[in-house]
C-alpha cells in the first residue's frame, strides 16, 4: 500500500492521476514481480485530516483489463 497525504488544499484531477498511474504501473516492469506473485497494490490519497480522497487498486490482472479505476 502506498499512502500519500496531501498537505495543501490543491485540487487534484484524479482522472488524470489514474491515467498516469495506470500507464506507469501497466507499462513498466517495476511492479511485475509483485503481480507475478499475486500481490495487489493499493494507492491511497488522504487529506491532512487523514480522510480518504481517492483510492486506486491494481490486481495482477488489472493491466490486462485496461486497469479499470477502482471505486472510491
Amino acid at each position: 500500500t502506498y499512502r500519500y497525504t496531501l498537505l495543501t488544499d490543491a485540487r487534484i484531477d484524479f482522472a488524470v492521476l489514474d491515467r498516469n498511474l495506470a500507464h506507469t504501473v501497466c507499462d513498466g516492469n517495476r511492479l511485475k514481480p509483485l503481480f507475478d506473485n499475486g500481490v495487489t497494490v493499493h494507492w491511497l490519497y488522504l487529506n491532512r485530516a487523514g480522510q480518504q480522497l481517492h483510492a486506486r487498486i491494481f490486481t495482477p490482472t488489472s493491466c490486462g483489463s485496461a486497469a479499470a479505476p477502482s471505486p472510491r
